[in-house]
């Protein structure tokens, strides 16, 4: 069994989905999907009196952008960068609460929001999408929703969870998706 703990606004989540999905169909493996809220840092704007600190972040988050970017050309993913990030706390929270295998839902919320520039923060959007996804129960309130993902966060944070994707085999943990030959091997 594989523990996936996913952000739907990481990039390097995003991107890490089809070489699990790839991967567990090749080990004939299972996945526990979990949620785990990451802070994405939004790209700065470039200033004329800029610190040298504060532009080699800028340089390093141009970097990892154009990395990220890269790696969804060669899956054919579009990735759609925002001025924010915003949140996904409650397409995460409602993943911590779907009954049995939330695949279809995790695959709908990420084209969601990162081709289709969806906010995965409003009810009307992530009710829609678990609906087509087969969410068939009433939708919990919002309290339950985020005690959800206070607990899958709490969860993650015990396990040694840092960021998204992270991944446990056994006990073993691993975070970022750069690391799927490890997973193999392991698995």
């Amino acid at each position: 069994m594989l523990t996936a703990f996913i952000d739907f606004k990481a990039p390097a989540s995003y991107l890490a989905l089809m070489p699990t999905l790839e991967l567990l169909a090749e080990k004939g493996t299972d996945v526990s999907w979990r949620p785990f809220r990451c802070w994405e840092r939004p790209l700065p704007s470039q200033v004329a009196d800029e610190t040298v600190s504060a532009n080699h972040r800028l340089t390093r988050l141009r970097s990892l952008r154009e990395i990220h970017e890269h790696y969804a050309k060669l899956r054919g993913l579009t990735m759609r960068w925002r001025e924010e990030s915003g949140s996904t706390d409650l397409a995460l929270g409602l993943l911590a609460l779907w009954p049995g295998d939330p695949l279809r839902f995790v695959e709908a919320c990420y084209r969601a929001y990162w081709s289709d520039g969806a906010d995965l923060n409003c009810a009307n959007t992530v009710h829609a999408i678990a609906g087509v996804s087969g969410w068939s129960d009433a939708y919990p309130q919002s309290g339950e929703v985020c005690a959800a993902l206070d607990q899958a966060q709490r969860e993650g944070e015990e396990r040694g969870v840092v960021d998204a994707p992270a991944f446990i085999v056994g006990e073993q943990l691993v975070v970022g998706r750069e690391h799927m030959p490890w997973l193999r091997e392991r698995l």
